[in-house]
């Protein structure tokens, strides 16, 4: 297992890898110096507990905030003469913690408490984020209201586009984001160049621009199609005639999706762009497999959808994104030119992430263990599971059709014995089917195609986790 001496020197402990406290201070001084130095404006200490927003000051790779920004976030606990503390900046998502004594020196019952205490900042911090993301709403609203409404602009001819209920703010394109419920949480600018920003600290990622219909008849839709930007949306609407929604980042799809399912059981066919990385290609795949009613359809060359229209022509785009079948186009192997990714691990050599593996034998031989002890080492992210390193960290998911609670209580605490899993930043579910009592349907397929059962147990946005089912 990874020691921490590269984090405590010589004396280092083993701990997860995702928990590790930033700074080797044992005074509430080194804290306030940690904190400093992380670009927070933090003039003294508040250690109540409390979460407290403060602004953020420029370095190397982070702008100030302005115009009275409150970007930058902490909570300081004092647990007797230890100090805890969680802080972070919202505007780059980045998150830190710290502490003045090495957690593992702590009784299981200061560990316990600990937990707790980093569970409620966390909880208070995400609470607190959506009460900025509110108060920029409300700004964002006030601005878009202002803007004047929209009959041309250079972007848009540049792009040989038509779109409804943009607006401008002098030289620049102004894009109204939502959210499903139809409130305006965002906008987006674009200069006649191309050049894009979002307002400050609001909230993108899980919303979209809606193009071709009323957000107000969003459940009344059959078929929308989801791409990255505002270009490709308006060319994929008059390809298809049918709605498009803009999520601006293929790395928001899924969220924007899950929160859109709520709303509509629509099919998803999700447009996003050729890269040269092909991130857009897999964050279509992964929304196709993570979404009931959900495909994905790339251009068959590199760009977007857009691109293909500007250089083909809108039949290019319609013939490749009305296509039934398979949709071959998009799999020539003449497009396999460049090297292959390299392979996610999330057991070294043994388990590759985002693919499905067995573990099967006979009866009796310890699968279950194995299981569990796989589930334990991904939540903390460090150690060895069949003598292979793991190399990633996350939230676990396994349903035991065998053992009770009080049987997984007891395996549990024989693998972890000394409670590592309370100081671990992600969770593992463990859904006992016995405990539940009764059969149930977990999954089905009809018309919205594979999906959980109504009367799933089960929160199934927990499908985007790692999955081991126990099965009879």
């Amino acid at each position: 297992m990874a020691s921490l001496v590269e984090y405590f020197g010589n004396d280092g402990l083993v701990i997860d890898q995702n928990l590790v406290f930033q700074g080797k201070g044992k005074t509430t001084d080194d804290l306030l110096r940690e904190l400093n130095d992380f670009g927070l404006d933090v003039p003294y200490l508040d250690t109540s507990g409390n979460l407290v927003r403060v602004a953020v000051r420029a370095n190397s790779s982070v702008r100030p905030d302005k115009h009275g920004e409150k970007s930058g976030w902490y909570a300081a606990n004092q647990m007797g003469e230890h100090t805890f503390c969680s802080f972070g900046n919202w505007r780059t998502g980045e998150e830190r913690k710290w502490s003045s004594v090495q957690p593992n020196d702590l009784t299981v019952a200061e560990r316990a408490d600990l937990q707790k205490k980093l569970k409620e900042a966390k909880e208070l911090a995400e609470k607190h984020k959506i009460e900025r993301y509110n108060e920029v709403s409300v700004d964002c609203r006030a601005r878009f209201d202002s803007y004047e409404e929209l009959s041309e602009h250079p972007y848009l001819e540049s792009k040989n586009i038509k779109c409804a209920g943009l607006r401008a703010n002098k030289k620049l394109l102004v894009v109204p984001i939502y959210n499903a419920d139809g409130e305006l949480r965002s906008l987006q600018y674009i200069s006649p160049e191309g050049e894009k920003r979002f307002v400050s600290a609001s909230e993108v990622r899980g919303n979209f621009y809606p193009i071709g219909f009323d957000i107000k008849d969003l459940s009344q839709q059959k078929t929308i199609y989801v791409v990255e930007g505002l270009a490709t949306g308006a060319t994929v609407n008059e390809a298809t005639s049918n709605p498009v929604v803009c999520v601006f980042s293929a790395n928001f799809g899924l969220h924007a999706l899950t929160k859109l399912r709520e709303k509509t059981q629509a099919k998803f066919i999700v447009a996003f762009d050729n890269d040269e990385n092909q991130i857009g290609k897999k964050k279509a795949e992964d929304c196709a497999n993570a979404i009931s009613n959900c495909i994905a359809r790339i251009p068959s060359k590199p760009g977007d959808f857009n691109d293909l229209a500007l250089e083909h022509g809108i039949e290019q785009v319609r013939s490749e994104l009305l296509q039934t079948g398979l949709g071959l186009k998009q799999y020539a192997v003449r497009g396999l030119v460049e090297d292959p990714p390299p392979r996610e691990w999330l057991v070294q050599g043994l388990v590759e992430r985002s693919k499905p593996m067995l573990l099967a034998s006979i009866g009796g031989v310890g699968k279950s263990m194995l299981a569990l002890d796989l589930g334990l080492k991904t939540i903390t992210g460090n150690g060895f599971w069949l003598d292979n390193p793991i190399k990633r960290a996350g939230n676990v998911v396994i349903l035991e059709a065998e053992d009770d609670r009080i049987e997984i209580n007891r395996r549990i605490n024989a693998l972890d014995p000394k409670f590592k899993r309370i100081q671990a930043s992600y969770d593992m579910y463990c859904f006992s089917v016995p405990d539940f009592g009764k059969p149930f349907t977990l999954l089905k397929e009809d018309n919205l195609g594979l999906h959980t059962t109504a009367g799933c147990p089960i929160d199934f946005h927990l499908w985007q986790y790692l999955g081991i089912w126990e099965c009879l």
